[in-house]
């Protein structure tokens, strides 16, 4: 029925722009295009019902094991006919969102560039970006040398120009600059870690937003520049924006890390406490991820312990 596909067409749309600018949305969304596809048939968009759904798996409903078999549906809809135009997305949704949950972020990194690859031979651009901003945040986690994921995260913002994806440049460049602060390396012609919060405040995209404060989070940890890092951490919780990224663990051990810091450098007992109690939601948090299967999150775990 052609209407039906139209209509998971719009839903397959719907979907991407909720995720970035209407989070509360995306499992409405995500979860009608899983029942049209259950009812109806499958199709190319069905892709993005389970990718969908194996993404809210191994974020909100912290069930990565039930996500993973999602990714392994995905996977299976793919081998049929007619559903070329959708293998660049599914990489991204699948080596991007949910197979870090549950496998080394080591192994993801050359599926995200191959899908990168097929998005660029499809003319979907779109989603040769996203496999690529997917990429940008596991090279920096992998222990990869600074000047190799300089030198790759700065072809990836120029290729992205290329291609006229400049929003979804802006999710790279938070890492591209603290790799190169690191690094030593001048970055007066960049935009700052403060335009960019602008920009994401000004388009609305919260989870842009919270890269952002991520990346600088970062930074300041390495740097053991505990007090901006409390201030820039401050009451919110993100990981609401980061939904199914590894960004959001990373995200939730920084909390735990600056909370504890906080904690110890803290003379009175009363307010030592408060730091301590506060630490221990993201402490939970790491462990529950750890006893579900996420090898990323061992090491982790013994850190804040």
């Amino acid at each position: 029925d052609e209407r039906i596909i139209k209509g998971q067409r719009m839903l397959e749309f719907m979907a991407k722009s909720t995720f970035h600018w209407c989070p509360t949305m995306y499992p409405l969304v995500s979860f009608l295009l899983v029942r049209t596809s259950l009812k109806h048939g499958i199709n190319a968009s069905s892709c993005d019902a389970f990718g969908s759904y194996g993404i809210l798996l191994v974020g909100p409903l912290g069930d990565p094991q039930r996500g993973r078999e999602m990714a392994k549906a995905v996977d299976m809809i793919l081998e049929k006919p007619g559903m070329k135009r959708m293998e660049s997305r599914s990489s991204a949704q699948n080596q991007g969102f949910i197979i870090p949950w549950t496998s080394p972020i080591q192994g993801t990194l050359a599926p995200l560039l191959e899908g990168c690859q097929v998005g660029l031979k499809s003319g979907d651009t779109d989603s040769a970006s996203i496999n690529l901003n997917c990429r940008t945040a596991i090279l920096f986690y992998a222990g990869r040398p600074l000047d190799s994921v300089e030198h790759e995260l700065q072809a990836q913002c120029d290729l992205m120009v290329l291609l006229n994806q400049l929003p979804q440049k802006n999710f790279t460049l938070p890492y591209l600059l603290v790799v190169k602060i690191l690094r030593g390396v001048d970055i007066s012609d960049e935009k700052d870690f403060e335009s960019l919060e602008e920009y994401a405040l000004e388009m609305k995209m919260d989870n842009l937003r919270a890269r952002v404060i991520a990346a600088q989070l970062e930074l300041l940890v390495v740097l053991s520049d505990w007090n901006t890092a409390k201030k820039q951490l401050g009451t919110e919780d993100l990981r609401q924006f980061l939904t199914g990224l590894f960004v959001g663990a990373r995200f939730t051990l920084l909390e735990a890390l600056i909370l504890l810091k906080q904690a110890q450098g803290e003379p009175k007992y009363l307010k030592k406490r408060k730091w301590k109690k506060r630490a221990l939601k993201p402490i939970r948090i790491l462990r529950g991820w750890a006893k579900k299967g996420n090898v990323n999150i061992i090491h982790y775990v013994h850190l804040v312990e």
